[in-house]
């Protein structure tokens, strides 16, 4: 429907691009295995998400951290940490974009809370990506 009624046009290409590459911090990372969803509630928290300054979430494992971490650094993120299974995540930052907290509430940037809270390094590099690329796409055609 979308090529017969704006002439849409897609492809996915790979190019090499600007990423962060999320790789162990020396002396290796603070993660905690994931619980069970009963335990994670009796540790305080009820439900998990992706908030301002904040990720908390359940069962993640680090393909799924380095796609939330993307989000709030507006770069994609490559896992090279090397580690397998799943992992509760409970990260706070202050995000940059915030007006300037009040002195006792100044937390750190999201790449000091991601070495210091779980011993992983968010470091420049270049990788290959994906990328739908928009070959054409056209104004409606009339009903």
């Amino acid at each position: 429907m979308l090529t017969e009624r704006f002439g849409f046009v897609a492809q996915l290409q790979t190019k090499v691009a600007n990423v962060y590459a999320l790789v162990p911090v020396k002396g290796g990372p603070r993660l905690k295995a994931a619980v069970s969803k009963d335990q994670w509630r009796a540790g305080g928290v009820m439900n998990g998400g992706i908030f301002r300054g904040r990720i908390v979430l359940h069962n993640l494992t680090m393909a799924g951290l380095a796609e939330a971490l993307a989000r709030q650094v507006g770069r994609p993120v490559v896992d090279q940490t090397g580690l397998s299974g799943a992992f509760d995540i409970n990260l706070k930052w202050t995000p940059i974009e915030a007006a300037p907290p009040a002195p006792a509430d100044n937390g750190p940037s999201i790449f000091t809370a991601v070495q210091e809270q779980l011993g992983l390094r968010l470091q420049t590099a270049k990788a290959p990506i994906e990328l739908l690329v928009i070959k054409n796409v056209n104004r409606p055609s009339d009903n």
